[in-house]
């Protein structure tokens, strides 16, 4: 059975990037999605919504699992309550997000980013460093939306 700590912890690396960012002062580029920008359409499948039963999943493994246990089986609950919420927030803002970073690969001239990375690595962009960093501060954040939105506020 996989841990649902080790897959949660896979989608917080954006933290650590967020927070190097942060410690350069790289410009924080605007905000990607808008609330206005929150809709899903589930019109094919009707109600409950993708949404509506993702919140019932965590609200059962709030109300009743975690109220009902202690240790470690409670810290899990809570990590997986976790991550069915990240994965509501991907649900909902993840195409305006997506549609973002591929404006930003774009902007920078990649289609990938495979091929951004491999280009840094090569020193190739070493002139750029600042412009590219604003970029990738942009994705961090966008990665932080659906992750731990509440990690940016805690700053």
């Amino acid at each position: 059975m996989r841990s649902i700590e080790l897959a949660a912890i896979g989608r917080r690396i954006c933290e650590n990037e967020w927070d190097l960012f942060r410690a350069l002062d790289i410009e924080i580029p605007p905000q990607s999605v808008t609330a206005d920008d929150e809709h899903v359409d589930d019109e094919l499948f009707g109600r409950p919504s993708a949404a509506e039963l993702l919140e019932a999943a965590s609200e059962y493994l709030q109300d009743k699992v975690m109220a009902d246990s202690e240790g470690a089986e409670r810290y899990e609950a809570t990590v997986a309550r976790n991550v069915i919420r990240i994965v509501e927030r991907q649900q909902r803002l993840g195409p305006q997000l997506n549609a973002a970073h591929r404006q930003r690969l774009s902007k920078l001239g990649y289609t990938s980013n495979a091929a951004l990375a491999a280009s840094i690595r090569s020193g190739a962009l070493d002139d750029d460093i600042e412009a590219i960093a604003v970029e990738l501060c942009g994705d961090a954040r966008d990665q932080l939306l659906v992750s731990n939105p509440k990690y940016m506020s805690d700053q």
